[in-house]
C-alpha cells in the first residue's frame, strides 16, 4: 500500500505541468440529485486492471483520463452508474458521447464498488474562481463524502473557507503518519524541493487520504 501511493504521488508530481489543464468532472448521483464529482474513483482500479480502461478515439486536453464516469450512491452505497468515452461520427466532425460500461464492467454485480475507499469531493453553488488545471478551479461550498470499501460511512458539508482550512488540517495530520514521511524522504532524495512536496501534497491532499483525519 505504501509503494502504491508513492507511485501515485510521483506520478502527479512528475506531470503536474503536462496536466496543467481544467478538466471535465466526473459525475456523482446523490440523494436524488447529479452532481459534478472532483475525484477519479475508477483511476485505481484501472491502473490494477490497464486492459479495462477504455480507449477513447478523440484526445482531448480538458479530459486526460479519457473517459467520463458517472456514479451513484444508493442505499448507502457507491455503484458505477455509466461510463462514456467521446467517438468521432462518420459522417461528419461532430463528436458524441458513447457509454461503455458494459465493456469496462460486463457483469453487473461488479458495479458495486465494494472495492473502493477514498473521499469523494462535490462542489457545490457557484464558481468563485477559476483554475485552468485539474479539479482546482474553487467554489462557494464543497461537500465531502467518505467512502469505505464502498459503503459511505461519513458526509461533511463545507463553506469554501472552511474547506480550506480543512484541506490544511487534513495535511497535518497526514504528516504524523509513517506513508507520509516515506513519501516526503524518497521525493527528496529525488531531489524534489521540500517546500514544493509540502505545498503540492496539501493542495491535493484529498487524493491522498481516503478517510477524514479531523473533524470539524
Amino acid at each position: 500500500m505504501k509503494k502504491y501511493l508513492f507511485t501515485i504521488i510521483q506520478i502527479l508530481l512528475l506531470n503536474s505541468i503536462v496536466l496543467a489543464t481544467a478538466q471535465i468532472p466526473n459525475k456523482l448521483i446523490y440523494e436524488g440529485e447529479s452532481y459534478k464529482l472532483f475525484t477519479n474513483p475508477l483511476e485505481n482500479y484501472f491502473k490494477l486492471h490497464p486492459d479495462k480502461k477504455p480507449e477513447t478515439e478523440r484526445a482531448m486536453t480538458s479530459l486526460w483520463r479519457g473517459y467520463v464516469a458517472t456514479f451513484e450512491i444508493k442505499d448507502n452505497k457507491l455503484f458505477v452508474y455509466d461510463i462514456e468515452i467521446q467517438v468521432q461520427k462518420d459522417d461528419d466532425n461532430k463528436p458524441e458521447w458513447k457509454s461503455v460500461l458494459v465493456e469496462v464492467f460486463p457483469d453487473k454485480d461488479s458495479l458495486y464498488m465494494d472495492w473502493y475507499s477514498g473521499l469523494l469531493v462535490i462542489p457545490r453553488g457557484e464558481m468563485i474562481s477559476y483554475v485552468h488545471m485539474g479539479y482546482a478551479s474553487e467554489y462557494e461550498e464543497y461537500t465531502i463524502v467518505q467512502i469505505s470499501n464502498g459503503v459511505a460511512e461519513k458526509r461533511k458539508d463545507f463553506l469554501h473557507k472552511e474547506y480550506v482550512e480543512f484541506k490544511e488540517r487534513q495535511f497535518e495530520e497526514f504528516q504524523k503518519t509513517d506513508e507520509y514521511k516515506e513519501i516526503f524522504d524518497r521525493l527528496v532524495k529525488d531531489g524534489r524541493d521540500p517546500e514544493y512536496i509540502k505545498e503540492y501534497i496539501t493542495n491535493y491532499i484529498i487524493e491522498y487520504t481516503n478517510k477524514f483525519f479531523v473533524d470539524f
